[in-house]
C-alpha cells in the first residue's frame, strides 16, 4: 500500500529540497530513527537497485576526538534542511554543511551527548546528555532562550531522542522516568516512573511516539541480574509499554520474558506502523528482541496479532512466538553449534563448555554455567527499519555464543592473601594464575574470553579426594598455559621493568594481545613460570589452606554469588560457534514469514586466513523507496547496499572504521546522500577506531 504523500514527496525533490513551514519534510530524518515513529525509512529514491553501483564519496568529516577504546559514537544524524547534526565524544553537539560536511557549528553539553540520537524540532536541536535535555539553536548552537531551565527539560541522564511537539518535550530517562515539560516554560506537566516489583527497568534502546493515538511506546530493559527464583515477578522489565501522551499513565504493557535473567530484553525504538492482518489494515507497533523475535501488537490496545503460545520451561512461563517468523534464536545445541571450523577449534570450544547447561532459560548455577546465543542478540540495540509500502521489516542480527557464569567472592574482612601466602605449594604453583586471593580471573567482551576459575569456596563445593584428583586436576588445566592473566598480582615474578609491565596491561585491556601476539608472550614470559610436578599431596596441602579460608569467611560476612557474562570465542578469538555469525532478514509482516535472510559482512580467520560470511555487527540499517536497505556496523568495517526484495548484496564500500550507528538518507540540492557514522566497534573483533562521518552520492548527480 502507497503512501501518497510521502510518494509525492519523493517525487519532487530532484528539483531541490522540498519542506514543509519548518522542516525537511521530504527528507524525513527530523529525528533519530528518521521519524517518531522510529521506521528508519526515507522515502527517496534518487539511489535506487539500478543505480546505486554508481555511489561515490561525497564528502568525510573528521570531528578531531578519536575516542580511547571502547567508546563509539552512537548517534543517529539527524537533518534541519539546512544542516545535519551530529555528535563526538568529546560531548560535542556538531552542525555540517550537507553538501561538502564542511563544519558550520559545534557546542558542548553534558557526557554522553546524544548517546542513542536526538531530535530537531522548529529551529531547534533537542540534545539528550548526562544531564537532561540540552535545546540548541539549530542555527549557531547556541543554547536556546525561554526552553525550560536555562534551556535544559529534565536533570537525569537520558540516551534517547527525546519526543517533541508544540505542546511538550517528553523525555526517557536511563532511570526509567518518562517525563513530560511543557513546551517553552519548562513545567513539569506529568512523570511516570517503570520501577515495579524492586525491579528498576531501564529506558536504554528504544521510544517512540504515536499522533493518532496519543501514545508514548518504549521499550525496556532486562531485570538486570542473573540469578532468581522460578516465576519471580519482574516488573515492568523486558516489556514494551504504552503510555497515554497527556498524562503519563499507562495504557497497556506486553512482557516478552517473565524474570529475565539472560539479558534477552526488547531492543532498538517500537515502530509505529500498519500491516494487513486477516484481510483487514491494523495499526502496529513493532518491536524486536535479542531472542530474535519480532512483537507485533495493536496499538491501541497492546494484544498480540497472532496469539503466541505459552509453555513451562525450567518451572517458569515462557512465551513461543512463532508468527512472525523469528528471525534468530537464543538456543545454543553443542552437537550443531560448537564451532567445526577445526579439530583444534572444536576442542578447545568443548573443553570451555564440559560443564555447562544448554537448555533453553536455564538458571546459572555456581557449578554449571549456561551457554546460551543472547547479549549482543538477536537484535541488538539499534532495532530494526520498515518498509510501511511492502510491509516488510528489516533486522541485522548476531547469533554468537555466550557464557553466564556464576561465582562465589568473598563478603568478608578476611585478607585471604595474606593466609596463602603462608602455604608455600599455592604461592609456589597456583598463585600466578589463582591469584593471590583465590579470586582468579576473567575477561569481559572488550578484551575477550580469557578464564581462570576462583577457588574461593572450593571446600564447599568439592572433597579433598576431589580437590586432589590427578586426572581431573590434568583435564582442567589442558589449555591453562593458553590464557593466562595479565595481573598484577604476578608481575612481579616477571622480573621486567614497571614501565613495560605497565604498557603490556594497556596492551591487553585494548585487546591488542589478544591470542596471537598474546601467544608469543606467553612463550616468552610465562610458560617458564609454569611450575611442573604437581602431587596429589599438594592438592591436599592446598586444599586444606582454601577450607581455612573458607571457614574464616563463613564465620565473618560469608560468601556472595557475583554472576556475570562472558564471551565464548575459539582459541584465535573467533565465535565459538559456527558461521555465520551476523545476519540481515526481512521479514514480511502481512504474512509473518521470513523472505530473506543473508551473512551480513565478511570475516577472517587470524589462524587459517579463511574468510567466512557473516560478521559480528552493531550498526543498523535504514530502507528506501528506492528498494535498497543500507547497512553497517561489521568489524571488517564496510557499508553495504541490499536489494531489499532479494537480500543481494548489491554495493560496499569500506569505512574509515566499523560504522558504529544506523545510516541515514537525505537530499539537499538535486542529490540524495547516504550518510555513515563510522567510529569503530567496542567488542573483541574489531579494530580500528576513527572520528568519521562519511556520505556518498550517485556521481552521476550535479553536487550544489
Amino acid at each position: 500500500m502507497k503512501h501518497t504523500v510521502l510518494a509525492l514527496l519523493a517525487a519532487a525533490f530532484c528539483g531541490g529540497a522540498v519542506y514543509g513551514a519548518d522542516g525537511p519534510a521530504a527528507a524525513g530524518w527530523f529525528r533519530s530513527g528518521a521519524d517518531n515513529q522510529s521506521t528508519k525509512f526515507s522515502p527517496l529514491k534518487q539511489i535506487n537497485d539500478t543505480n546505486v553501483n554508481g555511489l561515490v564519496q561525497a564528502w568525510a568529516f573528521h570531528s578531531g576526538f578519536v575516542s580511547k577504546f571502547p567508546e563509539t559514537v552512537q548517534t543517529n544524524p539527524v537533518f534541519t534542511g539546512k544542516q545535519i547534526i551530529t555528535t563526538a565524544l568529546d560531548a560535542t553537539v556538531i552542525a555540517l554543511d550537507p553538501a561538502s560536511g564542511a563544519l558550520l557549528w559545534r557546542s558542548a553539553v553534558p557526557q554522553p551527548a546524544a548517546k542513542r540520537g536526538l531530535t530537531y524540532f522548529k529551529g531547534n536541536i533537542y540534545v539528550p546528555s548526562g544531564r537532561g535535555v540540552h535545546v540548541l539553536d539549530a542555527a549557531t548552537g547556541n543554547p536556546a532562550t525561554g526552553r525550560g531551565r536555562a534551556g535544559v527539560y529534565g536533570d537525569g541522564a537520558s540516551f534517547l531522542p527525546p519526543v517533541v511537539t508544540d505542546a511538550a518535550v517528553v523525555v526517557a530517562d536511563f532511570r526509567g522516568i518518562v517525563s513530560a515539560w511543557k513546551a517553552g516554560d519548562g513545567m513539569l506537566l506529568w512523570q511516570t516512573d517503570f520501577f515495579k516489583d524492586g525491579i528498576l527497568a531501564r529506558l536504554w534502546s528504544g521510544f517512540s511516539y504515536d499522533e493518532k493515538y496519543g501514545l508514548l511506546f518504549a521499550v525496556t530493559s532486562d531485570t538486570g541480574r542473573a540469578l532468581g527464583e522460578p516465576n519471580a515477578k519482574s516488573g515492568n522489565a523486558n516489556s514494551i509499554v504504552a503510555l497515554d501522551f497527556k498524562t503519563g499513565k499507562q495504557r497497556w504493557r506486553f512482557q516478552e520474558i517473565e524474570n529475565d535473567l539472560w539479558d534477552l530484553d526488547m531492543v532498538g525504538p517500537p515502530i509505529v506502523t500498519r500491516v494487513e492482518h486477516a484481510g483487514v489494515m491494523r495499526d502496529v507497533v513493532v518491536a524486536v528482541s535479542k531472542s530474535g523475535n519480532v512483537i507485533v501488537l495493536d496499538r491501541a490496545s497492546g494484544k498480540p496479532l497472532d496469539e503466541p503460545e505459552y509453555r513451562i520451561v525450567n518451572g517458569q512461563r515462557r512465551i513461543v512466538i512463532s508468527k512472525p517468523a523469528p528471525f534468530s534464536s537464543n538456543v545454543f545445541t553443542p552437537d550443531t553449534d560448537v564451532t567445526n571450523l577445526t579439530d583444534g577449534k572444536h576442542d578447545y570450544v568443548m573443553h570451555k563448555i564440559r560443564h555447562a547447561r544448554f537448555d533453553q532459560y536455564a538458571p546459572v548455577t555456581i557449578t554449571h554455567p549456561v551457554v546460551q546465543f543472547g547479549l549482543h542478540g538477536g537484535a541488538e540495540w539499534p532495532g530494526a527499519a520498515v518498509d510501511p509500502d511492502s510491509h516488510t521489516l528489516i533486522v541485522t542480527s548476531n547469533r554468537y555464543p555466550w557464557i553466564i557464569r556464576a561465582d562465589l567472592v568473598n563478603n568478608s574482612t578476611v585478607d585471604i592473601g595474606a593466609v596463602m601466602a603462608k602455604n608455600a605449594v599455592y604461592a609456589d604453583k597456583c598463585r600466578i594464575c589463582h591469584q593471590a586471593d583465590l579470586a582468579g580471573a576473567a575477561e569481559d567482551a572488550l578484551t575477550g574470553d580469557r578464564y581462570v576459575p576462583p577457588l574461593i569456596g572450593s571446600s564447599k563445593l568439592k572433597t579433598r579426594d576431589e580437590f586432589s584428583a590427578l586426572d581431573a586436576f590434568a583435564l582442567a588445566h589442558t589449555y591453562a598455559a593458553r590464557e593466562p592473566p595479565l595481573e598484577a598480582a604476578y608481575q612481579s615474578d616477571l622480573r621486567l621493568p614497571a614501565r613495560t609491565l605497565k604498557r603490556i596491561d594497556q596492551w591487553a585491556q585494548a585487546g591488542l594481545l589478544h591470542r596471537l601476539t598474546l601467544g608469543a608472550y606467553q612463550q616468552l614470559f610465562y610458560a617458564p613460570l609454569l611450575k611442573p610436578g604437581i602431587s596429589a599431596d599438594d592438592l591436599k596441602n592446598v586444599y586444606d589452606a582454601i577450607t581455612a579460608v573458607d571457614n574464616a569467611i563463613e564465620r565473618g560476612a560469608g560468601m556472595t554469588i557475583k554472576t556475570y557474562f562472558q564471551l565464548l570465542l575459539d582459541p584465535d578469538g573467533l565465535p565459538g560457534s559456527n558461521p555465520p555469525w551476523g545476519l540481515i532478514s526481512a521479514i514480511d509482516l502481512d504474512s509473518g514469514r521470513l523472505k530473506w535472510r543473508t551473512p551480513f559482512g565478511e570475516v577472517e580467520d587470524p589462524a587459517t586466513g579463511k574468510r567466512y560470511a557473516g560478521d559480528r555487527n552493531f550498526g543498523g540499517a535504514l530502507a528506501t523507496a528506492g528498494g535498497l536497505t543500507f547497512a553497517n556496523g561489521t568489524s571488517d568495517e564496510y557499508a553495504r547496499a541490499f536489494e531489499l526484495k532479494s537480500g543481494r548484496e548489491l554495493w560496499k564500500a569500506r569505512l574509515p572504521a566499523a560504522g558504529s550507528a544506523p545510516p541515514m538518507t537525505y537530499v539537499y540540492g538535486n542529490c540524495q546522500y547516504v550518510l555513515f557514522t563510522a567510529s569503530g566497534g567496542k567488542f573483541v573483533g574489531f579494530r580500528g577506531r576513527s572520528d568519521a562521518t562519511v556520505a556518498y552520492r550517485l556521481g552521476s548527480c550535479a553536487a550544489p
